[in-house]
């Protein structure tokens, strides 16, 4: 056999394990969806369930299931880690490639327009919830909704106290279906989820509190697959003014940072652009290091942030004047401010200002370094 000839047959041998692995992946024939009782749908409502299920015993469901090596895919049935493998095999391969915590998390973001709603759950009117467009991974089960689904559960105030609620996905082994569910009523606390290995899978969406006043509180209790909960990034300090001098200050010769000058009046400043990952919850914070003392700070934050083409104060995030308390020798991340109407892309230009020269300053004859920003956020993926 010839160089090419054993290319081909190389190439064929693949497309014929491909073929082999979707057909054990690919949904059964004659599929159709099945709605929860409570539920009344305005789009399509799927869960995604692999080949029957074989049993396998064991905490997993994977190959090797209590302890030991394993890999899958195989071809086969009898050599090594071959299959056949179940609908169980695949979903706990699933929730390890997606989620790194799959009692919390499982909601996927896309860009896809079918199913960037992201399962967001509004309540208008009051008593009805509606659940949109959306994907998740539910116990390593793929759920997607196309459209909306309506809950029309009778939401009423509680004689006393309040009601609390939970919208979840669940997924029911028995009838092999994941599907919205409302839990509750429950007075006084949340509903418990029900997370079975072996039995029903419930993920949390959004919780609901209903208080005897009839005022109706919905609450997001997302999280999301292969996304990080938070995002830190260090922005270092370089420059400033000391307004008292009248003069620039620069990080100098200092491993720390730019100095906010004893009994002087000085200000940092600096630049940077809204990541495009950026989802939402964004705070800056100081990071401090006084040089000899501790005591409180007298400082200031300001932040104005805009697109490109619009006024650099177009959106605006200031903190007056304040004390702080910062420890000698520490790395204090100090005046956390929450920067609101963002969007990617957004410019932000911040000002932290000191005022040694106020009694408000304890510690006014110590050199206090600038060492950076510390931005903090929840990003899309």
């Amino acid at each position: 056999m010839n160089r090419k000839q054993a290319l081909l047959v190389g190439l064929a041998v693949a497309i014929a394990f491909l073929i082999a692995l979707v057909g054990w992946c690919l949904p059964r024939p004659g599929f159709a969806p099945a709605l929860e009782p409570t539920s009344t749908p305005t789009g399509l409502e799927f869960s995604w369930v692999p080949r029957p299920p074989v049993a396998v015993a064991g905490p997993h469901f994977l190959p090797t299931p209590t302890a030991g090596e394993g890999s899958l895919p195989w071809t086969g049935s009898t050599v090594g880690d071959a299959g056949p493998y179940s609908a169980d095999t695949w979903a706990d391969a699933w929730a390890l490639f997606f989620t790194y915590d799959k009692n919390t998390e499982g909601v996927i973001v896309t860009d896809d327009t079918d199913f960037d709603g992201l399962l967001a759950v509004t309540n208008s009117p009051t008593t009805t919830l509606t659940i949109t467009d959306g994907a998740a991974i539910v116990d390593g089960n793929l759920y997607y909704l196309l459209g909306s689904v309506t809950i029309t559960d009778s939401l009423s105030a509680p004689g006393a106290g309040t009601d609390y609620y939970r919208v979840v996905l669940r997924k029911d082994r028995t009838a092999q279906t994941v599907r919205v569910t409302l839990l509750g009523p429950v007075n006084g606390s949340w509903p418990s989820l029900t997370q079975s290995d072996t039995g029903d899978w419930e993920l949390p969406l959004y919780k609901l509190t209903v208080t005897n006043g009839g005022t109706f509180t919905l609450l997001d209790d997302r999280n999301y697959a292969l996304r990080p909960q938070q995002r830190s990034v260090l922005y270092p300090a370089f420059t400033g003014r000391n307004s008292t001098d009248g003069v620039d200050i620069a990080r100098g010769s200092s491993s720390l940072g730019v100095s906010l000058a004893a009994s002087k009046n000085c200000q940092v400043t600096y630049s940077f652009v809204v990541p495009e990952d950026y989802a939402s919850d964004m705070t800056v914070k100081a990071v401090l290091i006084p040089n000899g003392a501790s005591g409180n700070a007298y400082l200031y934050f300001k932040y104005y942030h805009a697109q490109c083409g619009e006024a650099y104060n177009t959106h605006s995030d200031i903190t007056a004047w304040a004390t702080y308390a910062v420890t000698d020798g520490y790395d204090n991340c100090v005046g956390s401010t929450a920067l609101t109407t963002l969007e990617p892309g957004d410019i932000v230009h911040g000002t932290v200002g000191r005022n040694a020269t106020s009694a408000s300053d304890t510690i006014s004859t110590t050199n206090i370094y600038m060492a950076g920003w510390l931005m903090e956020y929840t990003p899309k993926y």
